[in-house]
């Protein structure tokens, strides 16, 4: 008899239970259709504006398909004006570091080398992760290359963010090895 009077009370709380999930994931529904255009008109922004400080102003226009991790996308870059040559490519990229993805675009020059690297996000430990993504010197000095990089070949990892170095040197040899395909579909 006391299970019999059990079962509705229990009844009752799923009811309850599965009732208040509706109600919050109806909720996220909303939130999330208010704030997608928001969301993706700030990623183009953040995308723009690493591919202008690689190659100041300019238009870039998104190649398709599809990327091996840790590529995201991919762009033909061009000068801006109808006249505009092309200025090479830019490949989005987001190799994990010691903190999660380290989000970088990597300029390419038209004949294969580093141009520019900009850092669009990262969630790298201050001070000590962030002395690799925050130093102009570090950075520039992959400028011009255009081998996969090995660390003792001109470039080091940094002491203490030897994590954060080895997330810059993945995202520059996989644009490295990405730029045949780029040239070759889009020649």
């Amino acid at each position: 008899m006391r299970g019999e009077k059990r079962f509705p009370h229990v009844l009752r709380i799923v009811l309850t239970l599965c009732l208040i999930t509706a109600v919050v994931g109806a909720l996220l529904a909303l939130v999330n259709g208010l704030t997608k255009d928001r969301i993706a008109a700030n990623a183009e922004q953040a995308m723009n504006q690493a591919v202008s400080a690689i190659f100041g102003p300019c238009e870039a226009k998104e190649l398709p398909g599809v990327y091996d991790a840790p590529v995201s996308a991919a762009y033909a870059i061009s000068a801006e004006g109808e006249d505009g040559g092309a200025l090479g490519y830019c490949v989005y990229v987001a190799p994990n570091g010691y903190g999660g993805a380290v989000e970088l675009m990597i300029g390419l020059t038209p004949d294969g080398a580093v141009a520019g690297i900009s850092v669009v996000s990262h969630g790298e430990t201050p001070n000590i992760g962030t002395k690799v993504l925050e130093d102009p010197a570090y950075l520039e000095g992959y400028r011009g290359v255009t081998k996969p990089v090995v660390f003792g070949e001109g470039i080091d990892a940094v002491s203490g963010a030897t994590r954060t170095s080895m997330a810059l040197r993945e995202g520059v040899n996989a644009a490295l090895a990405l730029y045949p395909r780029l040239v070759s579909e889009n020649a």
